[in-house]
């Protein structure tokens, strides 16, 4: 879902200086953070400092992809957004907690998909060819396709 938004802001125009999408996952690994975040923003110095003048500079939108705990985002060096640098912080998580740790302003929830609407979603995405090209391979398909549901 993250990728895909990302993707939107990086063919779309938008408001941004920079977008910046993270994959945090598990174990929390916030050096590697920090280094993906001084990347995008052309840091040769990879430091919560040097990150902190870097996206205080910047209207940008943080993208933090598959959150499983909190993340100190002072530690990181990442600014509070709100009205002076109006930038913008997303993140995803299966965690209603991590939302709460979060103190995130607004949740979404995504819900599954259902059973035809996964199925029908897979055999686009796999193509037909691809799907009749062995016999064991549809019914490993519904298999893999339910895990969506």
């Amino acid at each position: 879902l993250m990728k895909r938004i990302n993707n939107e802001f990086l063919k779309g125009t938008h408001e941004f200086d920079v977008i910046i999408w993270v994959v945090v996952s598990k174990p929390l690994n916030v050096p590697r953070i920090q280094k993906e975040i001084a990347g995008r923003l052309g840091l040769s110095v990879v430091d919560a400092k040097h990150i902190f003048e870097g996206l205080m500079k910047k209207k940008f939108v943080l993208l933090l992809d598959d959150m499983w705990e909190r993340l100190d985002l002072e530690m990181v060096g990442i600014p509070t957004p709100g009205n002076q640098n109006r930038s913008k912080i997303l993140f995803s998580t299966r965690s209603e907690a991590v939302c709460g740790d979060m103190e995130a302003d607004k949740m979404i929830k995504v819900e599954c998909l259902k059973w035809d609407e996964a199925w029908n979603l897979f055999q686009n995405k796999v193509g037909e060819v691809a799907l009749n090209s062995h016999l064991e391979i549809p019914g490993l398909a519904q298999v893999v396709a339910k895990e969506c549901a």
